[in-house]
């Protein structure tokens, strides 16, 4: 299993990760390497639909 830890900011359309913390820290033998941070872009397309980063989610009832 893969994850990681740390914190989070959202603002308007995004949400900023800082990552403190990743697991496995070597796969095969070899290191790997965390990012440090990411940011995720996403719009609102209407009341029940988020768009983002080559995805899209609609609430469902």
């Amino acid at each position: 299993m893969a994850g990681d830890e740390g914190t989070y900011k959202a603002g308007e359309g995004y949400i900023h990760y800082d990552i403190k913390n990743c697991w496995p820290t070597e796969y095969h033998g070899k290191p790997m390497h965390c990012l440090k941070s990411e940011t995720f872009y996403f719009q609102w397309v209407d009341a029940n639909t988020v768009r983002g980063e080559g995805s899209e989610c609609r609430r469902s009832r």
